[in-house]
């Protein structure tokens, strides 16, 4: 039988993790896949490692690039897709055993447009720091651009997702390299809104995220406008949209700029954009965006810069 999904891994200066994520695949119960590990110009010996540690395995294969960053990795790999399905794994994460089984069985047997499944986050000492909510549900893709914002549901990320390569290659959808963050949000809602809603989600948590201190959702772009940019994107593509209810994307939009005004503010030690933050929070953040928040933790932080943003001096 020949291979019906390609796992995607890029990978730069990873030789730490690259054993543990081929292990993690070698180790899938489902065979009927091929792994493109897209070597992002790596300085130290991860390239000479994988190709190593995949010698003896023909699904696998190991591209060396410039270095050009995450998305061009991913596009890189995008390009060169034969089978039917593809997702992506990162290379510091791993996966259940039945991961690849579950999404496979799961596309092929509801001829589903996307697959998805749960994560487990887990801190670097191994314990689960949260994991998903997800049951077996159907979503048409109005419901499916809304569920990405959930943070325990399908959220905006692409290693917990199935995906079909002909949507891709015949809408010519691509990860975005001028962004900084989120592109993995921006592709999933682009490639939901060439989806027939018909998007699956399978209770199982089998993708296993591992967090540490470079991982990538800890980090912080340098400016606020940075970090706005893919919502603002994502809100422009919705709105020739249809199907996507203009006041749910809005408002989902509102209190992610919210979410990360709020990040920026406690984070950054630069005074300006610690302004920056506070002013746009004074202008933009409603009652709504705390009330429409279901995160018992998040709507009292929401609460309190609301509060704070009022206060403050700052025009």
């Amino acid at each position: 039988m020949d291979a019906i999904v390609t796992v995607i891994i890029p990978f730069y200066n990873s030789q730490k993790y690259i054993h543990r994520a081929i292990k993690s695949l070698m180790e899938q119960e489902f065979n009927h896949f091929k792994v493109f590990l897209i070597d992002d110009g790596s300085t130290d010996s991860g390239y000479e490692q994988a190709v190593e540690e995949i010698s003896n395995d023909q699904r696998f294969k190991v591209f060396h690039c410039e270095h050009k960053g995450v998305s061009s990795a991913r596009n890189f790999a995008l390009q060169r897709l034969k089978t039917r399905y593809f997702t992506f794994v990162d290379v510091d994460d791993t996966l259940s055993p039945i991961h690849l089984k579950n999404l496979v069985e799961t596309g092929l047997s509801n001829k589903a447009d996307m697959i998805v499944c749960g994560l487990k986050y887990f801190d670097q000492n191994g314990k689960i720091l949260f994991q998903s909510r997800l049951l077996n549900s159907k979503f048409n893709v109005s419901e499916a651009v809304d569920n990405t914002f959930n943070k325990f549901g399908m959220e905006g990320v692409v290693w917990n997702k199935l995906f079909c390569s002909q949507i891709v290659k015949s809408n010519s959808i691509s990860f975005d390299p001028h962004l900084v963050r989120f592109e993995d949000h921006k592709f999933v809602v682009e490639y939901l809104l060439k989806c027939n809603n018909n998007i699956v989600t399978i209770p199982s948590n089998s993708y296993y995220y591992w967090q540490h201190n470079s991982s990538a959702l800890l980090s912080m772009s340098n400016s606020l406008e940075e970090d706005f940019l893919p919502f603002t994107q994502i809100l422009h593509l919705c709105m020739h949209d249809k199907r996507i209810s203009s006041k749910n994307i809005n408002l989902e939009i509102s209190k992610s700029k919210v979410d990360l005004a709020i990040s920026h503010y406690r984070h950054k030690k630069d005074k300006l954009e610690k302004e920056k933050s506070i002013k746009y929070l004074k202008k933009n953040m409603t009652v709504k965006n705390i009330l429409s928040t279901s995160n018992y933790k998040q709507r009292a932080i929401f609460s309190f810069f609301f509060l704070l943003s009022k206060l403050s001096p700052l025009k």
